[in-house]
């Protein structure tokens, strides 16, 4: 941990910050290198029993900025322990605030918060002093166009019983327009659209959702992904690819593989659930779910009539195919590439004038989102540009 990962600015490491996966930067802010529980699996432990010279931490917010700035691969940044909302909200704000100023780091998606204060101290968002702070601050990172992921650790079901717990839940599902698979965005700012394209002009386009026909504005740092459902015939040899799978009987079934088009970095373990608000892909890149779902990531290094091999970190995995298995991939579009008829995801900034300033515009095969298990934003909330919950998943925490 104090070696490994550890990324440079400027030719000058950046001890408490770890670069694993090509799309998120972990940071360890030193205020929080403590945490709710102590956990007998957890290989933080050096974090917070007073061994200071195992300590990984971190102060400096502007160098965790400049890093961000300077590398347009990063869309996540995933604050980390210990356990982040040990932190009282105004320290908190000071790394988060610097994160989302206007015209900084446009290639920013996603603020992800690792935390076991759901299950431990669920007092944190709703009777603590700084309770209703804390809330106001994540909602002003979701009014900056971008998405706060609470990956909230839980151990058992048990935990989320109490009816502390619960109330937690509700408070932050009420503040973000919650409910599972998406919604509103909460508190006036951020905002989206999920529905058919109606038309395309050079710098807006118009969706036709179920209440009305809105009209989002594209600009230079707009995201436009398209995915495209795939043939069996795609997969090759070679090719990277994330996969979101199952255990049937004895084996473990694909049941959503992405393909990572070629010339673009892979997906690293999962992202984090509800990570992209794209139908399945926000499952794939996610965390572990329910039901026995989870994901993989790395290269096919063999083909069969009936599945493949997935060279994976942990060594070569056998996986089964049947007709069921659905193939996709995701590819950065342009708005030459959007056509009326479409079906959309669009997220980004209300404007004054009832329009959208979109931050991203998601293509999506009609019916993919509706996949059993495997759609987009499983917890507190919804898509890229809103707040999504999820459990414990890779990508690092």
């Amino acid at each position: 941990q104090m070696e490994h990962n550890v990324p440079q600015l400027n030719g000058k490491p950046l001890p408490g910050m770890q670069h694993k996966y090509r799309e998120t930067v972990l940071f360890f802010p030193s205020q929080g290198q403590t945490c709710h529980a102590y956990c007998s699996f957890c290989f933080r432990w050096p974090q917070f029993v007073g061994m200071d010279g195992l300590k990984f931490a971190m102060r400096e917010a502007d160098q965790l900025k400049a890093y961000v700035e300077a590398h347009p691969e990063i869309s996540d940044v995933l604050f980390t322990g210990g356990d982040p909302l040990i932190m009282k909200t105004r320290v908190l704000r000071a790394y988060i605030e610097p994160l989302i100023e206007p015209d900084v780091a446009p290639n920013l998606r996603t603020v992800r918060i690792g935390s076991k204060a759901p299950s431990y101290w669920p007092q944190r968002f709703i009777s603590d002093n700084d309770a209703d702070e804390l809330l106001e601050l994540l909602e002003r990172v979701v009014q900056s166009g971008r998405q706060v992921a609470l990956m909230a650790h839980f151990n058992h079901a048990v935990e989320l019983e109490p009816a502390v717990t619960q109330e937690a839940i509700q408070r932050l599902r009420a503040q973000f327009g919650g409910g599972q698979g998406g919604g509103g965005f909460g508190g006036g700012g951020g905002a989206q659209a999920v529905g058919a394209i109606e038309s395309v002009d050079e710098g807006s386009v118009t969706v036709t959702t179920e209440l009305a026909t809105v009209t989002a504005n594209l600009g230079e740092n707009t995201n436009i992904s398209i995915t495209s459902i795939l043939e069996p015939s795609a997969l090759t040899e070679g090719a990277q690819v994330s996969v979101v799978s199952e255990r049937v009987d004895a084996s473990t079934l694909a049941r959503l593989i992405t393909v990572v088009p070629e010339g673009q970095a892979g997906f690293g373990r999962g992202r984090g659930a509800g990570q992209t608000g794209q139908g399945a892909q926000g499952a794939a890149q996610g965390g572990q779910g329910v039901g026995g779902v989870r994901p993989l990531s790395g290269t096919i290094e063999s083909i069969t009539d009936s599945g493949f091999t997935l060279e994976t970190q942990q060594g070569p995995l056998p996986l089964a195919m049947n007709e069921d298995t659905v193939i996709i991939q995701i590819s950065q579009g342009t708005v030459a590439d959007l056509e009326a008829g479409m079906q959309v995801r669009v997220a980004g900034v209300e404007s004054e004038d009832g329009t959208i300033d979109a931050r991203l515009v998601a293509v999506t095969p009609e019916g993919l989102g509706d996949l059993t298990g495997l759609g987009a934003g499983r917890g507190f909330g919804g898509g890229r540009g809103g707040f999504a919950g999820g459990g414990q998943a890779g990508g690092g925490n």
